[in-house]
């Protein structure tokens, strides 16, 4: 029993690691003065990723067990999406490495890279803010306060919908959309809003995406215990 929860907080630390390095990472090269920087939290989220998989490893054994409902058809299917994202930017990063990866001597590829790279990291961003609102009700229910029902328990409850009124604004005066659909060729850091707004713009972006999955999910959830 000791050993499961050892896991267990292993799992949730690696959690919320990656979802801090992946906010710092939008930022791409610009919102660091040394581009070493960017490709060395890269290379720390790809390790955590692989501990992921290797501490998670159970999903890829339960793929084609079991019967297949309509929210778990979505949830395996934002599992692989989110891992080929990943690999996609892994591969691209190293690609376009300058300092940590140089000694591979990799030349060839650089301007699909250049594409994959800002399209396959804001399409892993959604994901992995999907990702977590799959797992969002387990993760707040070893959070006592959030089960009693205190003031500041439901304060807190009620925070994520406040974030993500936000989020609207910060996805729009950001223009999100714009590097999902390749509608921008290029990454573009506004220097003058700074580091500081950047990360609450993006935090923010990322609690609202894992706010209305997480919603939809729920809805999901109850009309598949319903068909059964």
């Amino acid at each position: 029993m000791k050993n499961y929860n050892a896991v267990k907080i292993v799992k949730r630390v690696i959690d919320l690691a990656m979802i801090l390095l992946s906010v710092l990472l939008m930022g791409g090269i610009t919102a660091f003065r040394n581009v070493t920087v960017h490709e060395w939290l890269g290379t720390a989220l790809t390790v955590l990723w692989i501990f992921h998989n290797i501490l998670n490893r159970n999903f890829y054994k339960s793929i084609f067990r079991g019967k297949y409902n309509g929210f778990r058809i979505i949830m395996v299917s934002v599992n692989l999406a989110l891992i080929a994202c990943a690999f996609l930017l892994a591969a691209s990063g190293i690609i376009l490495s300058n300092s940590v990866f140089v000694f591979l001597g990799i030349e060839n590829g650089m301007a699909f890279a250049r594409t994959a790279h800002l399209v396959a990291s804001h399409w892993y961003y959604i994901l992995i803010a999907f990702h977590f609102s799959l797992h969002a009700g387990v993760i707040f229910s070893c959070i006592p306060v959030l089960k009693n029902g205190s003031m500041v328990g439901k304060i807190l409850r009620k925070l994520p919908l406040i974030i993500s009124v936000y989020g609207i604004y910060a996805f729009a005066i950001r223009g999100f959309y714009k590097y999902l659909f390749y509608l921008q060729p290029f990454f573009f850091f506004d220097v003058e809003r700074g580091v500081a707004l950047f990360i609450l713009d993006y935090f923010s972006i990322f609690v609202l995406v894992a706010t209305v999955f997480y919603y939809i999910g729920n809805i999901l959830k109850y009309f598949s215990k319903k068909s059964i």
